[in-house]
């Protein structure tokens, strides 16, 4: 049942999608992600970018190509090889 302090505590401030982490589900996830090689091309795109436009492709059941924008610029094939690790450790926690 909800009541006004768990209200509170599981709200989502309006972000730019409904799907963004929050800075408190990004603290949980953020360890589990491969840390940037010291060697090698740096990332063009934050880490957190990337786990939200796989969000919002899991929320929305959209293709790739149909992600908005913004999300889509994040979204580099580079990075398309993490995907399946945070899918999974996403898919373990439910």
């Amino acid at each position: 049942m909800w009541t006004p302090t768990t209200r509170q505590q599981h709200s989502r401030p309006v972000t730019r999608y409904q799907t963004d982490l929050t800075d408190a589900e990004w603290c949980v996830i953020a360890p589990h992600l491969p840390k940037p090689c010291a060697t090698g091309r740096p990332r063009e795109w934050p880490m957190r970018e990337i786990v939200n436009g796989i969000f919002y492709v899991m929320r929305a059941g959209c293709p790739w190509r149909l992600l908005p924008n913004d999300l889509r610029r994040s979204v580099s094939a580079a990075e398309h090889r993490f995907m399946g690790a945070v899918l999974r450790f996403c898919v373990s926690q439910f």
